[in-house]
């Protein structure tokens, strides 16, 4: 097309644009076909990346019923929501449990004197207020002359932000007011009760005084009962949501009837299993619908998708259907494949699914039906069980792995060096990896055992009474970390000095596990120990109660396993067997890692895209070249032939010049 550079033909009368127009479609040809071929690489890209998206959909529906845990969904029901409310989370048990609830945690509300306070600005003193919790916290708020009002106290309070909530009521009416400043624990129970406000450092003004023998609200825990007559068990805690009375159930209690019996029921949701082998199903079916419409042909327009015939994605087809029909090596045969639970694969590979047959199946054997999807593990030790397993870990077939326990976990432990067999003679406060707990004159030990525990979960330390050597029974405070394994150690120290029968026999200078000696030279201890062992010949790595495996040479590498502590030392025999999502989800994480087939089909397009943008910029350089020289010489070709029609004009002159002068 004619440009900068055009040569007209005005002297020769060609075209000379349209010849050198000519000229360069052809010299494109090469070029035209190196965008075709990119075009063509970047629509097989697209076609892989759409796939790479599809295969982690599924990957996640494969995820979904991976776990066996997936299996153990629960529907919980209450009989009297008016009392409680209960949900599942975790693993719940199915079955029905009777509680009756006695008392609901409330929080501390307790409130100043009455007919004191006529307005927010009257002074109540300059100087420290100290509010002290029962579980031994505390802290100080101080006024100046610039807060040194009813409402400056208020304000100072909630911005010290320490659990305690202060407001202002009017207990009067508006043209006779009375002020009353309330005190409210933002916890419930009685472990963040107020057992002190000292408002006796204030002066100037008038102080308020809180009556916390008469709170407005007295603080509580909840308190639920289990059973009934001499072996009830009954259980407090300081939250109206308590998760440990049923295993893997959210117990919320709304009111307290202490007549009533409630029944939380707990039975399997199976519908949501189904629900989700239903999505894996169609994800499947879904995936299975984009590859296969990449290998027809149209043979009325000749058009094929455009990875026809790649080998690459054949393997991917290929991998998927060997995936869903394979037999579970290790399981009962009854439930070792798909089709044992109704669903099949039909004539064009996708998935179908038997309603009647798979509802069958999950309403009567929902653990098996778990185990044909999950990883899992069969023991023929019941102190050895399936913790985890990763994509490297191979099924162990029938003939199992042995594994060989050669120590078991040992939780950290100190006994103290005097007993308590009376009660304690003064207040005490034992510091716990820093938690301090405070013990009140008279407690004997089983009050003692009681309190240290109510902050097993800040200390991550539990206390119980034993002999002298941290065994049996006896009035010995001894305590013990909450965790098994050599990680986990923690310190205990008194406030007071160790006094056979009247103190915890702590003593008043540190001790831990592998130091108990402690004041009085005579406490116990042993430090926490890691589980030891080997699994399938080789030596595992242990953590606590985990034994696990990393040998990548060996078959059950991955392998994590749960041991008991009282576990037998010696050898057991284990079956780890890897269900259809579980070997499913392994697959489709491979084939889109860094190094599977997916990830290497999309890089080595996105390498052969690259190399035709190289050669496609190298024929720009080219045909702009080519065509400069083309325009350069029909330029050189028009001047010339201009040079030359002038030469001949010139000579077509002379010749009539030479005419006329003859002729004259």
């Amino acid at each position: 097309m004619p440009g900068t550079m055009s040569v007209g033909g005005l002297v020769s009368g060609l075209k000379t644009d349209e010849i050198i127009a000519k000229i360069m479609e052809y010299a494109r040809r090469p070029q035209d076909k190196l965008k075709a071929e990119k075009a063509e690489a970047q629509a097989k890209l697209a076609i892989w990346q759409d796939l790479n998206t599809r295969v982690l959909a599924l990957k996640l529906k494969a995820d979904a019923i991976a776990d066996a845990a997936d299996f153990q969904t629960a529907k919980v029901t209450s009989s009297d929501e008016s009392v409680l409310t209960a949900s599942a989370y975790g693993s719940a048990t199915p079955g029905s449990y009777y509680l009756k609830v006695t008392s609901r945690a409330q929080s501390h509300q307790v409130a100043s004197q009455s007919g004191t306070y006529t307005s927010l600005n009257d002074v109540v003193g300059v100087g420290n207020v100290n509010i002290t919790l029962a579980d031994g916290t505390s802290f100080t708020v101080t006024l100046d002359s610039n807060n040194n009002t009813l409402a400056g106290l208020r304000d100072a309070i909630n911005k010290a932000n320490k659990g305690i909530k202060a407001s202002i009521v009017n207990v009067g009416t508006t043209d006779s007011p009375n002020y009353r400043m309330l005190l409210t624990s933002a916890d419930t129970g009685l472990v963040r009760r107020m057992t002190s406000v000292d408002t006796s450092g204030l002066t100037g003004g008038t102080a308020p005084v809180f009556d916390l023998e008469n709170p407005v609200q007295a603080a509580s825990d909840a308190v639920v009962e289990i059973g009934e007559g001499a072996g009830k068990i009954t259980i407090a805690r300081s939250s109206n949501t308590i998760s440990d009375i049923i295993p893997g159930v959210n117990v919320n209690i709304v009111s307290a009837d202490a007549t009533k019996t409630i029944r939380i029921n707990v039975a399997s949701d199976t519908s949501k299993v189904k629900a989700a082998i239903e999505s894996f199903v169609s994800q499947y079916n879904e995936l299975v619908d984009v590859i296969d419409a990449q290998f027809k042909y149209d043979a009325k327009t000749g058009t094929s998708g455009a990875l026809m015939g790649d080998y690459q994605l054949q393997s991917v087809q290929q991998d998927l259907q060997s995936a869903v029909s394979r037999v579970v090596e290790g399981l009962n045969s009854q439930f070792s494949a798909l089709s044992s639970i109704g669903i099949t694969l039909d004539s064009s590979g996708h998935l179908k699914i038997d309603n009647e047959r798979l509802a069958e199946a999950l309403n009567g054997n929902l653990e098996s039906v778990a185990r044909l999807f999950s990883a899992g593990l069969d023991s023929n030790s019941a102190y050895v069980s399936f913790f985890t397993s990763t994509a490297d870990t191979k099924s162990s077939g029938r003939a199992g792995w042995i594994v060989e326990i050669t120590q078991n976990a040992r939780r950290a432990q100190v006994t103290a060096g005097s007993e308590l067999t009376g009660t304690l003679d003064a207040d005490e406060v034992l510091t716990i990896n820093g938690k301090y707990i405070r013990l009140s004159a008279g407690m004997n030990i089983d009050d003692v055992v009681a309190e240290i525990n109510r902050y097993s979960s800040d200390t991550n330390v539990m206390a119980l009474k034993t002999d002298a050597t941290g065994t049996g029974t006896g009035n010995y405070l001894t305590l013990r970390s909450v965790r098994y394994g050599s990680a986990y150690s923690f310190t205990v120290v008194s406030n007071r000095s160790f006094a056979a029968g009247v103190t915890t026999g702590v003593g008043n200078q540190i001790v831990t596990p592998a130091d108990p000696d402690g004041e009085s030279g005579l406490g116990q201890g042993m430090v926490g120990l890691d589980v030891a062992g080997k699994i399938n010949g080789e030596t595992a790595i242990g953590k606590g109660q985990i034994l696990s495996l990393d040998s990548a040479k060996n078959a059950a590498n991955g392998l994590s396993l749960s041991i008991s502590p009282n576990a037998p030392l010696g050898s057991v025999k284990v079956v780890y067997t890897k269900g259809i999502g579980a070997a499913l989800r392994d697959m489709l994480n491979g084939m889109t890692s860094s190094t599977g087939i997916i990830t290497t089909a999309q890089n080595g397009i996105n390498d052969r895209i690259r190399e035709l943008d190289d050669a496609i910029a190298d024929w720009d350089n080219r045909l702009a070249e080519q065509e400069a020289r083309l325009y350069e010489k029909f330029n050189a070709m028009e001047s010339r032939l201009a040079e030359l029609q002038r030469q001949g004009n010139y000579l077509l002159a002379q010749f009539a010049a030479m005419n006329k002068s003859r002729s004259s």
